[in-house]
């Protein structure tokens, strides 16, 4: 099975190597455009966590890329000796500490980028039944993570488990963005605007679909792949937490410029724009035709009127 992976003459991860430093150059220059977005944003003011989530997901592929290029350098140097297949049996034993690393920093990105996701959901929503099954879903990652690990350091490799694996992060990510798309796109058809006006709700659903699918098809592409072409698999495997970090720090930004000339205004008003990616709302109290806004629905980072009540989204 690990042979069946790797290929037979090393072949593959020296693809894999490749793409990953590729993608990893993207995912680096997509975090430069984040940190320099927020710092146009410096004065609105920024959530720290959320700048903290950013620097580890690229932080994360940074690890991965080194070790990742260490392993084939030793493979090729240090076993060359053990015959044509040195190379190729040393990269596919998945036991080795350094291997078990690897695969941990690629759960930990995935991970994080699913509880993203998620705490999106909740804020939006403001219920923790809605993210009862994105929830149960990123659990179930969590347990497949360290039930995989624990399995490779055993010398047990089976296909199975990463299929495990891939099935419940798929469904934390559909099930959270399905809500999270549902809430912006209501709330966007009952907020009361002039007739022919836009919201500025029609950007941000479109940047949570686009970046869904995104992810969407990386997850089914690698589904598919796990089950009829492992090294093809191997090669997404390696690249996937530098197009985590890609997507997500795409989201910073389109939504980062989207807001600064319009200063963050909704059509309904002087209220600040949806915090969906910031989450850097104000908290004093707003006063508006002749409404009150309470710190508690304003620190969710948008306000909307519909028919005298009072919606606070994300």
């Amino acid at each position: 099975m690990p042979e069946l992976i790797t290929g037979p003459n090393a072949r593959t991860p020296i693809v894999a190597t490749m793409l990953e430093g590729i993608t990893y150059g993207i995912a680096t220059c997509v975090f430069a455009m984040t940190v320099w977005v927020l710092y146009l944003r410096r004065d609105r003011g920024v959530s720290r966590w959320m700048l903290g989530v950013a620097l580890v997901l690229w932080i994360l592929p940074t690890i991965r890329v080194i070790i990742d290029t260490v392993d084939t350098v030793n493979a090729f140097v240090h076993h060359m000796d053990e015959g044509p297949s040195g190379p190729s049996a040393y990269l596919a034993s998945f036991w080795r500490p350094l291997s078990l690393l690897d695969n941990a920093l690629y759960a930990i990105s995935t991970l994080i980028g699913d509880a993203v996701v998620i705490y999106r959901c909740y804020v939006v929503w403001q219920s923790w039944l809605v993210i009862v099954i994105p929830g149960l879903a990123w659990l179930g990652s969590l347990g497949s993570t360290i039930y995989i690990l624990h399995s490779f350091h055993e010398h047990i490799i089976s296909s199975n488990q990463i299929v495990m694996l891939y099935s419940f992060t798929l469904a934390a990510n559909l099930s959270a963005t399905a809500a999270l798309a549902y809430r912006i796109w209501s709330v966007d058809r009952q907020t009361i605007r002039p007739r022919g006006a836009r919201t500025n709700l029609r950007p941000i659903l479109l940047v949570v679909m686009e970046s869904a699918a995104m992810y969407t098809s990386l997850l089914i592409a690698a589904l598919v792949t796990v089950e009829h072409a492992l090294q093809a698999e191997y090669c997404l495997n390696t690249s996937m937490p530098s197009l985590i970090s890609v997507i997500f720090g795409i989201v910073f930004i389109r939504m980062g410029l989207a807001q600064l000339p319009k200063e963050g205004r909704a059509a309904a008003g002087h209220i600040p724009l949806s915090t969906i990616v910031f989450d850097s709302a104000p908290t004093q109290t707003v006063n508006q035709s002749e409404t009150k806004y309470s710190r508690s629905e304003m620190s969710s980072g948008m306000t909307f009127k519909e028919s005298s009540a009072v919606e606070s989204v994300v």
